[in-house]
């Protein structure tokens, strides 16, 4: 992963069988604290990342991955 200090990464976490979202609400790729979430899949002995989400209007504050949930 990509994380830096004060990115937050798992402020929140939702996992629904083998796919956890792992939000990080303090990123910085859109503009301080816009956010992001992360999609791991487990692969039967660890989580992998799949992917890296970033809101597509994604701005200053937004806080994108403050609360995520998947079912």
């Amino acid at each position: 992963s990509d994380g830096a200090a004060e990115d937050y990464f798992g402020t929140s976490v939702s996992i629904s069988g083998d796919v956890a979202l792992v939000g990080a609400d303090g990123n910085d790729d859109k503009g301080d604290d816009s956010g992001s979430a992360y999609v791991f899949r487990w692969n039967g002995s660890s989580w992998v990342e799949e992917q890296k989400l970033l809101a597509s209007d994604g701005a200053a504050y937004d806080w994108f991955g403050e609360s995520v949930s998947i079912s």
